[in-house]
C-alpha cells in the first residue's frame, strides 16, 4: 500500500511540474 501512495505523490509532482493543477488531475481520475 505504501508504494502505492509513493507511487501516486511521484505522478503528481510530475503532472504538477507539466502545468497540471489540481483540478485538472480529478478529471483524469
Amino acid at each position: 500500500m505504501k508504494k502505492i501512495v509513493e507511487g501516486a505523490v511521484i505522478c503528481y509532482n510530475v503532472l504538477s511540474h507539466h502545468g497540471i493543477d489540481s483540478i485538472t488531475i480529478p478529471a483524469l481520475l
